[in-house]
């Protein structure tokens, strides 16, 4: 855990306002409940982020590889997970 807090303080990670994906997040969660594949809001957020082609992003990594794998895919972003 301490190489990821040293890894977060760097100065080359940037953080993100995810203000601008919270109610589009929120309608993201419902529509995937209602389609039988439940999501997260919080889950919804970073697939919306990660699906904007204005961030870059290098890696995601997370033990649930499911629930992003297709999003990480079409972006062609590196999926690390345990």
């Amino acid at each position: 855990m301490s190489l990821f807090e040293e890894e977060l303080k760097s100065p080359k990670v940037q953080f993100i306002d995810d203000a601008q994906y919270r109610d589009d997040a929120i309608e993201l969660s419902f529509e995937s409940s209602r389609a039988g594949r439940p999501l997260s809001m919080v889950d919804c957020v970073l697939r919306l982020i990660m699906d904007d082609r204005n961030i870059k992003i290098g890696y995601f990594a997370t033990w649930n590889l499911k629930d992003f794998c297709d999003v990480c895919a079409s972006r062609q972003i590196e999926l690390i997970s345990n």
